[in-house]
């Protein structure tokens, strides 16, 4: 699927370091704290989320039935919601014959391959084209695809880095509210990365295609993201409301990130979206994920396509992310209901 020469994922890698070069001047500028790394033990952090990891492992065989031959994880990272090595084993006795992974991150991708290659006897790593590939039996392989999912990150980072700032400064000095002003901004420059992206179809689409809470990374890089640009103008008018541009901003990436797996998935395949919905951070009030769309994978998915059929709600659950922060997990799944030039 999608495009995975040795050029692309090059190309991958960098936008993954500028990524992160945005992210870390965004969390530092808006919190007065870089990120700081977890300084829980594998042991420790393998009991956290074991609730998470069980969930998700429930979640992902209840929709791994015999017949299904591909099968695509959105966000996978380092596969660190579920255990790579017990779906690559369960994927072979159904009779799947691909499973691919695909992040922003190739490292991480490559790095969940050689830890399930150490736990399944009889297995092998391979490089082509630049892509890795275990190969878990003689008829079924998982490959690592470093890929953007948006389609659109370098054009949005260029228009948010050059042209966010002054896009609100402009929309406030003819005469806007700021908080108006910031929701204008945002629709006006997503808009624009949409309308002038590049979608790369699937050569082949997929039986079962797994959100594995990518949405809400991506919701939350833009609003870091865009939220530094505007400080100047947010430090001047403290009144300001942030939600009404925390609404648009989540509804049309959501809406297009579920536009995506359409695209993926085989119009009968099956779709599984899995978001954190309500963050808990030490004995803060609880916040949801989405402003306004509800607080299960369902009720988000519907506010934006109320046509949807939801074929299963999973009960919600939690994932304790760390000592200080739980989330609470949702997910739901339903047969590809991809509309006329989706």
């Amino acid at each position: 699927m999608l495009n995975i020469t040795t050029e692309e994922q090059t190309r991958i890698r960098e936008l993954y370091q500028r990524v992160l070069s945005v992210s870390a001047q965004s969390e530092f500028l808006v919190s007065g704290n870089p990120v700081q790394p977890s300084k829980l033990s594998p042991e420790q952090l393998d009991e956290m989320w074991r609730e998470h990891r069980d969930n998700m492992a429930s979640v992902v065989e209840g929709n791994l039935t015999s017949g299904m031959k591909r099968v695509a994880i959105a966000g996978a990272g380092r596969c660190d919601s579920f255990h790579l090595a017990d779906l690559l084993t369960l994927a072979n006795e159904r009779g799947v014959e691909q499973i691919d992974l695909i992040d922003l991150n190739i490292d991480a991708l490559k790095t969940a391959l050689e830890a399930a290659q150490a736990k399944l006897p009889g297995s092998s790593l391979s490089v082509a084209n630049g892509v890795s590939v275990l190969h878990v039996s003689p008829s079924c392989n998982c490959r690592a695809i470093g890929c953007d999912l948006t389609f659109m990150l370098p054009q949005l980072l260029d228009d948010l880095e050059s042209d966010l700032a002054a896009d609100l400064s402009t929309r406030v000095a003819n005469g806007r509210d700021v908080s108006s002003a910031m929701a204008e901004s945002t629709s006006d420059i997503i808009r624009r990365s949409l309308d002038g992206r590049k979608i790369i179809e699937c050569d082949q689409r997929y039986d079962l295609v797994i959100s594995d809470c990518l949405i809400t990374q991506i919701n939350s890089f833009f609003g870091v993201t865009a939220v530094a640009k505007w400080l100047p103008i947010l430090r001047s008018n403290p009144a300001a409301d942030l939600n009404l541009a925390i609404v648009v901003h989540e509804g049309m990436l959501t809406l297009d990130h579920l536009q995506t797996l359409f695209r993926l998935a085989k119009d009968d395949g099956r779709i599984v979206f899995v978001s954190d919905v309500i963050r808990i951070v030490g004995d803060q009030t609880p916040r949801p994920r989405f402003i306004n769309r509800g607080v299960d994978a369902s009720a988000i998915l519907r506010s934006l396509r109320p046509d949807l059929t939801i074929e299963h709600l999973y009960p919600t659950w939690q994932w304790n992310r760390s000592q200080n922060e739980t989330e609470n997990v949702s997910a739901a799944s339903l047969t590809n209901q991809r509309q006329d030039g989706v």
